[in-house]
């Protein structure tokens, strides 16, 4: 009641002092423009010097205020914006002052988005904020937006599923923190938080939705990693969040015109033995799956070299935008088509966007975005799946023709079919991946719409209060389907699934602005809000086995006693109050605090409210001290802390439900969830602390910014697997934590070579580095090991496990002695140990990003290098591919080699000769020893590389158009890797917690491409 009271008498007094007539008071006017570009300039503070009066910029860049007689004679304007140098004017009885603002070399670029859209002076910030801007994003060349980011942020961890058109891909910031939960960040475009939703799938590559985002759309991208910089956000945000800013209409008339085209190839394969056949033990043996056979006297086929085609990605767009002093729009068009490197695969977006902002008598402002989206995808059979086309390929026996003789088998059906319609392959229990690619399909569409509506009334030049109320509604139908001759579901005689998902985001904020300036030496800004989101999805399904007709894939063409239909209502509602105050003193310390409460449907009602509050501070003592130094141009130091955190993973945790089954005798029937909910579930909860400094040297020609940081996450939501005998098999429960996140991040940036003319050459270099240490302290008293949910592959998996890296790799490993040593039976083989251990961790010890940008005349050329040092891969798919005698490995099976160990019953070191053949591979099972398929990885990439040319003005004011450019880019062009596989940029389990397991995935691309732009 304090509280509300206060703010009702500080609005109160605003009101009064504003209707309060003024006596002997002057009008001074006029325009504030850019010094170099001569725009006008919204938002610029003007203020009296030594007083309180002040306003800011119009649209138009116009400013007008009241001051006194004396004032009007002797007084000073002090005119202050971001990024540029503040300048005083002494009035001297001027009616009309127009003021040119240069920009500050020092400040540029320093204007951030942060939390709840509210943009703020990086200076005044004391936590870490990385931005991407538009031209890093066209340089990726990427058509997905977080593979776009991948090496560009410090503490920002990307991986691709695949390479594969449209698949999924996993942004992790600052390392995971949640066990049975997301750890993906919040996406917001324009302040609206859109829905990022991942469903995962072992047998094709799912896209999670951020994928709907049109990167040409895209002004920049501010990643808000620590908990002070998204603590607005509340729970939403527990794991950062990614801030997108949209273009928008300037108001002067344009139009601009992107056109790209790139091809794309596989960048990195598995190494295959091309000397022995099929068979076992030097016999050749019809329909084996082994490639243990006699030498190979008549052709050999690489069969991935073959199947692999090269993948055409074309994209187009078009905006137009225009407007006058009070209204401006943009419209703008986007077409992405990509075939993908496996035939019939593809991955399609259409992007229509509409925005618009208008203004009233310099107080009422409205902005409306619109955007429609429908995408959608053509997917192939991947991973732990025996359709999938990596593993047919990577299985089949070198002597086996899977094209049959033909030069274009997707299109033939006599390659992969025999005569009598069964399936044309090497062994009946993998596809022939022509076949896959033909029969067995997957394929979505989605249709999207995300809209944005923001008013804003400004009730005086320092109070404002804005509604932003925003809608994310999509429509998802999926469709696959399994022939009844295709391995995966023979048995069943094949399977159809159908899938329809509709799902309705809605969020308001409702929040007040206050800022103030107190004489010259204090400013206040203040941000007092409310938000409401509420989530509804419904899922329906139709799951049907046993095909009636071949070839014919429709649910009518399954028995209705075989099809199994349901529909899934999912709800989630939550309720926020929040305020940020910052303090600023002489411009040079800032004190920055927020608060928040969240009140969420999806925890019981005594545990649904929880409390986030933040604090940060910054310093910047070059100012302080008032340092005039040509070495130390800058200097800030910051310190920050949070409590920020996630609620549960998903709804109705806190209960037990039933599910629908199987019909018995016809009759309809439900089953207790195997589930036992939670009623006394509690939010995970995320203390974080950081410290970092900024410091700017030589006229800011160099710069360094480090940060360090940790973050301990206690009450981890878990979903724990118990004894069947309960009658359940698993329980939601409140783990102990913590789960301890430490990082260090450093970006250098750096003019090497500065340009007075583009006669002389540019060069721009900067760098980023980063270093986690992701760990378990500890889980539950009494359960000190976790798997994580994934698919597939159960002999290796990604497991939480106490005092340990997140995600460790557990498995199949050798049994040692007290020293370490392996143990080896009498015939000289290594013995594997009875109990699963440790093989891997699959955390890197730190990663880099090297850009660097040079321009000379009307050319630039830019390139990024991507480190990656440490961490390790389970390699699933060369493990396999020595058991079927496939990888290169085995070809030497004529040789002998004494194991390195000793001896299990005599102690004494082996000495034994094994051969190298079948009986070696085989002995240890279809996936071997985990301990075996570990690789530590080690990689150096050239991310990207552009090369473009500018034409010049000259030239552009001759063909009467605004500017153009064409450029030549490429993507994963060099990779320089110990790993053995495919591009070890994969995750079997996508954007899953599950990491650090290639088990088939498909290969990843490079790609080279050109892009034109135009501007009228």
């Amino acid at each position: 009641m304090k509280f509300n009271t206060h703010w009702k008498m500080l609005l109160l007094l605003l009101c009064v002092s504003a209707a309060i007539p003024t006596f002997s008071q002057q009008s001074v006017s006029g325009v504030v423009t850019d010094a170099e570009t001569g725009e006008n300039l919204l938002g610029v503070t003007v203020v009296l010097k030594g007083k309180n009066t002040g306003a800011f910029s119009g649209l138009d860049g116009d400013y007008s205020l009241e001051v006194g007689d004396d004032a009007f004679k002797t007084g000073t304007l002090i005119f202050s914006f971001i990024g540029y140098k503040k300048q005083e004017v002494a009035i001297d009885g001027r009616s009309e002052i127009n003021v040119k603002l240069l920009p500050d070399q020092v400040m540029l670029e320093e204007a951030v988005v942060t939390a709840i859209g509210i943009k703020k002076d990086k200076r005044k910030i004391g936590y870490a904020v990385t931005e991407v801007g538009e031209d890093e994003l066209e340089r990726s060349g990427e058509m997905n937006l977080m593979n776009a980011l991948n090496a560009k942020v410090a503490g920002v961890q990307v991986t691709s599923s695949s390479g594969t058109p449209g698949a999924s891909t996993s942004v992790r910031i600052r390392g995971n923190k949640s066990i049975s939960g997301s750890n993906a960040p919040l996406y917001v475009i324009d302040g609206v938080p859109v829905d990022d939703s991942y469903r995962g799938s072992n047998f094709t590559d799912q896209a999670n939705r951020a994928i709907d985002i049109n990167p040409d759309d895209i002004e920049r991208i501010t990643v808000l990693k620590g908990g002070p910089a998204s603590a607005l956000y509340g729970v939403r945000a527990g794991n950062g969040a990614v801030i997108i800013t949209t273009k928008s209409g300037s108001g002067e008339t344009r139009i601009n015109f992107r056109s790209s085209v790139n091809f794309d190839q596989v960048n990195k394969l598995p190494h295959t033995q091309l000397l022995y056949g099929q068979g076992e033990n030097d016999e050749f043996v019809e329909g084996s799956r082994f490639s243990w056979g006699p030498s190979i006297s008549g052709d050999s086929y690489d069969h991935a070299d073959r199947f692999f085609q090269t993948g055409v990605t074309t994209n187009n767009y078009l905006s137009f935008e225009g407007g006058n002093k009070t209204t401006n729009f943009l419209v703008s068009l986007g077409n992405t088509s990509q075939q993908g490197i496996v035939p019939l695969t593809s991955f399609r977006r259409t992007n229509l966007r509409l925005t618009g902002r208008t203004s009233w008598k310099d107080r009422l402002h409205i902005q409306t975005n619109v955007n429609f989206v429908n995408s959608g995808a053509d997917r192939g059979q991947r991973g732990s799946n025996l359709s999938g086309v990596m593993l047919g390929l990577m299985r089949a026996p070198a002597d086996f023709d899977l094209a049959n003789g033909f030069d274009n088998p997707v299109d033939e059906p006599m390659a992969y079919e025999n005569p009598d319609g069964s399936q044309r392959t090497y062994h009946a229990v993998y596809d022939n991946p022509y076949w896959s690619v033909n029969r067995n399909r997957s394929r979505e569409d989605i249709h999207r719409v995300i809209a944005s509506l923001e008013t804003r009334l400004d009730l005086t030049e320092h109070l404002s209060v804005i509604n932003r109320i925003s809608s994310d509604y999509y429509n998802q139908q999926s469709k696959s389907h399994w022939d009844g001759r295709s391995a995966e579901y023979r048995d069943l005689g094949g399977r159809i699934f159908n899938a329809t998902t509709v799902q309705q985001n809605l969020n308001n904020d409702l929040f007040f602005l206050y800022n103030q300036s107190f004489g010259e030496d204090w400013e206040l800004s203040a941000t007092l809000g409310h938000n409401y989101f509420n989530y509804e999805t419904t899922d329906t399904e139709l799951d049907g086995v046993g095909f009636i007709i071949p070839d014919f894939y429709d649910i009518s063409n399954v028995d209705i006693i075989n099809v199994i239909a349901d529909d899934f209502l999912t709800r989630e509602r939550g309720v926020g109050a929040y305020v940020d105050a910052n303090i600023g003193f002489r411009d040079y310390l800032f004190l920055g605090v927020t608060a928040r409460n969240d009140w969420l449907s999806n925890l019981p009602e005594n545990n649904n409210s929880f409390f986030y509050p933040s604090m940060n501070l910054g310093f910047i003592f070059t100012e302080a001290a008032q340092m005039d130094s040509k070495v130390l141009s800058y200097g800030k130091l910051r310190a920050s802390f949070a409590n920020v955190g996630n609620g549960a993973p998903s709804p109705y945790l806190t209960s037990n439900f039933f599910n629908a089954a199987a019909p018995v005798q016809g009759q309809l029937s439900f089953e207790p969830n195997g589930e036992i909910g939670n009623p006394n579930l509690r939010p995970e909860t995320t203390s974080t602390i950081e410290f970092g400094t900024d410091m700017r040297f030589f006229e800011n020609r160099f710069g360094l910014d480090v940060t360090w940081y940790r973050s301990e996450t206690t009450d981890p939501i878990i979903i724990s697997f118990i004894p069947s005998s309960s009658g359940y098999t698993t329980a939601v429960l409140n783990g102990t934590g913590p789960i301890r996140n430490t990082g260090l991040e450093i970006l250098l940036d750096a003019t090497i070579l500065e340009a007075e003319s583009n006669r002389q050459l540019g060069w721009e270099s900067s760098l980023n580095f980063n270093r986690l240490r992701n760990e378990v302290v500890s889980i539950l008293d009494g359960l000190d090991e976790l798997p994580l949910p994934s698919f597939g592959l159960a002999s290796t998996q990604s497991t939480v496990v106490s005092g340990q890296p997140y995600g460790v790799l557990m498995g199949t490993a050798w049994a040692r002695d007290d020293a370490g040593n392996i143990l080896v039976n009498d015939e000289g083989y290594p013995i594997v140990d009875s109990e699963r251990q440790i093989v891997g961790d699959p955390n890197p010890d730190f990663t880099m990003g090297w850009r660097n940008t040079l321009t000379w005349r009307q050319f630039a050329l830019s390139f990024l290098i991507d480190v990656r040092i440490g961490g390790d891969l389970f390699n699933g798919t060369a493990n396999v591919m020595r058991f079927h005698g496939t990888h290169i490995d085995t070809e030497n099976r004529e040789e002998t080699m004494v194991w390195e160990g000793v001896n299990v019953n005599t102690g004494e070191a082996n000495d034994v000769a094994i051969p190298l053949d079948q009986s070696f591979y085989t002995r240890y099972g279809l996936v071997g020893v985990s301990e075996t398929g570990i690789e530590t990885v080690n990689w150096l990439r050239l991310r990207d590389l552009s090369i473009t040319w500018t034409m010049p003005r000259e030239m552009s004011d001759r063909l009467k158009i605004k500017g153009a450019s064409i450029g030549l880019i490429t993507r994963n062009l060099l990779l320089f890797t110990n790993y053995s596989g495919i591009d070890p940029e994969t995750s079997l389990s996508g954007a899953a917690n599950s990491f650090g397991r290639d088990y088939f995935n498909s290969p990843n691309t490079r790609s080279v491409g050109l892009q034109l732009n135009l501007q009228f």
